[in-house]
């Protein structure tokens, strides 16, 4: 990168300056995600990703698997990945039990091996609930 434009980006007027550690941790990402490029330039995927609100490797991720025809697997998974919690949690202690138990359920359900297959799992499960 050039340290002409880590200065440019760093000295832009921020209402809450980042440090310039996070600067480049986030120009970092965008560059592993093809986002930009090795001159720090916005590619034609970069300006595709800037529609999404979602996070660039979210982002980038749902692309390819929309390219390969998967993106009905991962679109449910984006959307749930992109709220902080999917599943509510009961203010009564008995009820936080039992939800603690069927959550664990669930992990054994899906094998426990992997967030996304969980995610998925929950998403069918919803699905099928409503239909």
């Amino acid at each position: 990168m050039d340290i002409l434009e880590v200065v440019l980006i760093s000295k832009f007027s921020y209402l809450d300056h980042p440090e310039e550690r996070f600067i480049l941790e986030a120009l970092k990402r965008l560059y592993q995600c093809d986002a930009i490029d090795r001159r720090d330039k916005v590619t034609q995927l970069g300006e595709l990703m800037v529609e999404f609100l979602l996070p660039p490797g979210l982002t980038r991720a749902l692309l390819q698997a929309a390219s390969l025809g998967f993106e009905d697997l991962l679109l449910p998974v984006a959307a749930m990945l992109s709220v902080e919690n999917i599943v509510i949690r009961p203010g009564h202690p008995e009820k936080q039990k039992e939800a603690d138990q069927k959550h664990r359920q669930l992990g054994v359900q899906t094998g426990s091996c992997n967030h996304f297959t969980m995610l998925l799992s929950v998403f069918e499960k919803c699905k099928a609930s409503v239909m």
